[in-house]
């Protein structure tokens, strides 16, 4: 893997590790959660879905470039 991939794979699992934290800490009930919970939940969901869009655009190009 390229340094980059292992950067956003990385960055990946930093953001799902810390939003399983919150889960265990608070709970499955997101209604019960205090609103800063909720907003950092919401934030660490995002940047998971911009991290792991990012891993697939470098994981194809590498693909792209090993095919060549």
């Amino acid at each position: 893997m390229s340094k980059y991939l292992d950067a956003a794979r990385s960055k990946m699992d930093r953001l799902n590790a810390e939003l399983g934290t919150i889960l265990s800490a608070n709970g499955d009930d997101e209604s019960q959660w205090a609103p800063g919970i909720m907003e950092r939940s919401n934030r660490l969901v995002r940047g998971i879905e911009k991290a792991t869009l990012e891993f697939d655009a470098l994981s194809e190009r590498g693909d792209k470039i090993e095919a060549i």
